[in-house]
């Protein structure tokens, strides 16, 4: 993969003066980083284990994977430097409906591959429980064939 591959139009400039006339832009890392796939893989073992729901879980993985693979951006402070990117930093500058969402696909076509192992990260449907005891304790009323 080449690294103009990683760069991302992720909407209108935010910056002050709007000096950015194509809008800004961010740069993903070309490779995986240690941390953010550690991230990813401690996320899917809480989603194995039952300890998040498969929609908790795309959640945490995408913005895990936005925060440790976001390499750099063209967001500018008041003073004309860069903003540095923060958790804070990307909710505010790039919410869902402007940035948010591009970040989220882009990291998604960039490293889901690679993260899944050849198996779908977290499907976003609720899986049943055999007849019995459920993680709450609340007996399952999914019936089971003998």
């Amino acid at each position: 993969m080449d690294n103009e591959a990683t760069v991302v139009n992720i909407g209108p400039c935010r910056c002050p003066g709007a000096v950015h006339e194509d809008g800004d832009t961010a740069t993903f890392n070309e490779h995986l980083s240690t941390p953010g796939g550690l991230a990813a893989l401690t996320i899917r073992a809480q989603h194995d284990a039952g300890l998040l729901d498969p929609i908790e879980a795309n959640v945490r993985l995408w913005s895990e994977l936005v925060r440790y693979e976001l390499k750099s951006w063209t967001v500018l402070n008041g003073d004309g430097g860069p903003v540095k990117i923060t958790p804070a930093s990307l909710e505010h500058h790039t919410p869902f409906s402007n940035g948010g969402m591009v970040l989220a696909l882009k990291a998604s076509e960039l490293y889901g591959e690679e993260l899944s192992g050849g198996r779908p990260f977290p499907k976003t449907t609720r899986r049943s429980s055999a007849s019995g005891r459920t993680r709450r304790g609340k007996k399952s009323t999914t019936p089971t064939s003998t």
